[in-house]
């Protein structure tokens, strides 16, 4: 008998460790789930075959007596349903909180919430649906047409309990990457490590590039946007107004003009860092879509729809420029190309690149 208590205890032990040893989300499904496995086997093993050894009595080692006491028996029969519950509704908690894990008063409601759910979901729709119509004697059960089982309450409830399993399964894909995405922000993008995306290195440093999921992903990267959009700090399509925002050290002496459409604006991150580490400002004059350019009739660039605004806007920012003299003014030098791939310098840049010059404004420009 000490045997199989011996047994029983290290195959108890050995369950009971695997959610503090064992990391779930990293090792599952892989070789570690031989260890709950195993032990689960051994636990059942040890109490096999005792009414044929003379040494138990028939007796049940003393771990296993104690799971056969009546509230772990009432725990065993919710177990799945128990299952079922506490899974979607610890996700949706963190999804709310926005945190990696819960803490014991979160665990423990969490529990006691699918606790009850599971004992509901077995009492009033497991075991209803289990033991509904059983006979207490035999008896002959006359045929009845397809039609008429169908419209038994208990084909109906499984099939919508069927079509409900089926539902959040795959609500559940969808949800998990929902959670994904709104989890994600700049600051995590901007925390990845440069040893698993090196980004701008692989072509620069030939740093290699592991295999690994894309970050931002697609659906982050609708929600990627440079600070200068989210605060209002580029003119709209409809606004030919000159709107000014400061970034990087906002105290310096030096003064670097960030000029131009949305190519200019995706600098405006790295502008911003690189202000603050170099002490330089960064002040912003842009407009959608609309470079610095001296075009007379300028056009959306996509559909080639005629775009005045840009003009009234160019006319404007460039006295601006010129007034608030910055010590440089970043733009762009191409644009692509409306009816063939690739981009090309226009000759409507060459103008405004002389007016600057001609007042000693240097111009860095990028592609």
């Amino acid at each position: 008998m000490w045997l199989r208590t011996t047994v029983a205890v290290i195959a108890l032990a050995a369950i009971l460790s695997c959610g503090a040893l064992i990391d779930g989300v990293k090792e599952f499904p892989g070789p570690w789930a031989l260890v709950p496995v195993g032990a689960t086997m051994l636990f059942i093993l040890s109490a096999a075959n005792r009414q044929a050894d003379p040494g138990t009595a028939g007796r049940l080692p003393a771990p296993n007596r104690l799971l056969a006491t009546a509230p772990f028996v009432s725990l065993g029969a919710m177990a799945y349903s128990l299952y079922l519950w506490h899974w979607p509704l610890l996700i949706f908690w963190l999804s709310y909180t926005g945190r990696p894990r819960v803490n014991f008063l979160e665990g423990a409601i969490v529990l006691l919430l699918s606790g009850v759910l599971a004992w509901i979901t077995l009492n009033y729709v497991e075991n209803p649906l289990r033991y509904r119509g059983t006979a207490k004697a035999p008896r002959v059960t006359p045929a009845v047409p397809l039609r008429a089982r169908l419209r038994r309450p208990t084909i109906t409830l499984g099939s919508i309990v069927g079509l409900l399993g089926v539902a959040l399964t795959a609500t559940s894909f969808t949800w998990r990457e929902h959670v994904t995405v709104q989890r994600a922000n700049g600051k995590e993008l901007a925390a990845l490590s440069t040893v698993d995306y090196p980004g701008a290195g692989a072509l620069i440093n030939g740093a290699k590039v592991r295999k690994l999921p894309m970050r931002p992903t697609v659906l982050e990267a609708r929600d990627d946007l440079p600070v200068t959009t989210t605060d209002g700090c580029i003119s709209d399509f409809d606004n030919s107004d000159v709107v000014n925002c400061s970034f990087g050290d906002k105290e310096a002496t030096r003064t670097i003009a960030l000029a131009g459409g949305s190519h200019a604006e995706h600098w405006i991150t790295a502008l911003d860092a690189l202000g603050q580490l170099h002490h330089f400002k960064v002040v912003t004059y842009m407009k959608m879509g609309c470079p610095l350019t001296t075009e007379t009739s300028p056009l959306v660039m996509g559909d080639n729809r005629p775009y005045p605004g840009c003009r009234v806007w160019n006319e404007r920012v460039m006295p601006k420029l010129i007034a608030d003299h910055p010590d440089f003014v970043f733009t762009t030098s191409t644009r692509p190309w409306n009816i063939k791939p690739g981009d090309v310098m226009p000759a409507t840049y060459i103008g405004i690149w002389q007016t600057l010059s001609d007042n000693n404004i240097p111009i860095p420009c990028h592609a």
